[in-house]
């Protein structure tokens, strides 16, 4: 036997072999950026005139009409800026969830409701904005399919509802709510 094929054969005799698995191989997600879109809290309302009422003098139910201007303006914007337009954080919470949002609504503009009010009673309405915060981030979905944050641009306080008119009816005066 030839001495190179007895050293060729005691290596392959005594030689190990080593798997080595990488991440690409094990992969089950392929890796992609992505944004989330969150609500977060609870709906709240911002005046943007102020109350007004009337009193039915009908024994019967009648619907009155309030007709009124608003008093204040009011915008969508970050409540907690993490570094984004309001104009692109509009078009994200629009783009990822069922809300369309106002960007702003100006002091001056007429709006009305009507509001049905029952015989001898009071009716109260107040116009509002409704307020829903939404945190948008930005994410990568990993080789390991699980979701690592990328960045966080904040949260917008979102005008969500407008108009929104505030109601109470009582046998005397009220406060409109929410």
């Amino acid at each position: 036997m030839n001495r190179n094929a007895v050293w060729i054969a005691a290596g392959l005799l005594f030689s190990t072999t080593f798997v080595v698995s990488s991440p690409a191989s094990a992969a089950k997600c392929e890796e992609e950026y992505a944004y989330h879109v969150e609500e977060v809290g609870s709906p709240e309302y911002a005046t943007t005139a102020p109350a007004t009422g009337q009193r039915n003098d009908s024994t019967e139910t009648s619907d009155l009409s309030y007709t009124m201007r608003t008093t204040t303006s009011r915008a969508t914007n970050w409540a907690i800026d993490g570094g984004g337009e309001v104009g692109w954080g509009i078009f994200k919470v629009e783009s990822h969830t069922k809300w369309d949002v106002t960007n702003q609504v100006e002091k001056g503009v007429e709006i009305g409701t009507r509001l049905s009010v029952p015989g001898k009673h009071f009716g109260y309405v107040q116009p509002k904005v409704e307020i829903r915060k939404f945190e948008i981030t930005k994410g990568r979905i990993g080789w390991d399919c699980k979701w690592h944050e990328v960045k966080n641009y904040g949260v917008l306080a979102a005008i969500t509802g407008w108009p929104f008119f505030s109601t109470c009816v009582e046998q005397g005066p009220c406060l409109p709510k929410p």
